[in-house]
């Protein structure tokens, strides 16, 4: 962890042994995810022992690694990742009031392993929503031809659908390239020319070259990153 709000930045490493006596730390693990949700300072893992009155429904989301997390409102959102076969585009929500998973709409295009998602208002007033690049399907995601934008997939909680943009390239470094296992972080910014605060969206590093293991296997991997912060607009999926 590294430690912002000490007048000495340093990285420090967590004790994982169980605070409470017969409570159980995860185990060990890859292709896990995590969110943390700030009013209650809770780090939620993805992990099987989260409890739920409907564990036992087909609602519930079946055990994965390589998936996406994110929290928006209240509830955890879990999408794509790897289950014992194939791959994934569900995507559920856990409501941390009652308890209860939802089963809402799958994302558009391939199933994927090793995509991000990220929460964000497209403006300061909106509402939040999810968004979602890059991933990996025995090939990394999005595959599209050069000079052809990558598309951005979006998903709106209050009208429960997908949606797509086609954000502009960086007049320097162009498009981002397709990549798995990578970062996606969402946060509020301003610019020299207005001090009006922007959505801004950062892709960083990632999975480039896949290995013929999958996500068994070493690859390359990229150190770029690219942001977003005025997409094109909105062209729906169909």
């Amino acid at each position: 962890m590294y430690y912002l709000e000490s007048t000495s930045p340093s990285l420090r490493t967590l004790d994982s042994s169980p605070a409470l006596t017969g409570s159980r730390a995860p185990e060990p693990r890859v292709g896990a995810s995590s969110v943390h949700e700030p009013h209650t300072n809770n780090l939620y893992v993805g992990d099987e022992r989260l409890p739920a009155v409907n564990d036992d429904s087909d609602v519930a989301p079946v055990l994965r690694s390589y998936h996406a997390s994110a929290l928006v409102r209240g509830k955890l959102y879990i999408h794509a990742g790897c289950p014992a076969s194939g791959r994934l585009a569900t995507l559920h929500a856990y409501d941390l009031a009652t308890h209860t998973w939802y089963k809402i709409a799958d994302a558009p295009a391939r199933p994927r392993g090793g995509t991000a998602i990220s929460a964000v208002s497209l403006t300061p007033d909106s509402e939040l929503v999810l968004i979602r690049f890059g991933g990996f399907a025995s090939f990394q995601l999005p595959q599209v031809t050069q000079g052809t934008p990558p598309p951005l997939h979006i998903y709106t909680p209050s009208t429960d659908t997908w949606s797509i943009v086609y954000p502009a390239p960086d007049p320097e470094h162009d498009f981002p390239r397709a990549r798995s296992v990578h970062g996606l972080v969402s946060f509020m910014t301003t610019t020299v020319a207005t001090p009006e605060r922007i959505p801004v969206a950062l892709l960083y590093q990632g999975e480039r070259d896949a290995s013929s293991l999958g996500h068994t296997g070493l690859a390359s991997f990229g150190t770029t990153h690219d942001s977003s912060s005025h997409p094109r607009p909105h062209r729906p999926q169909v």
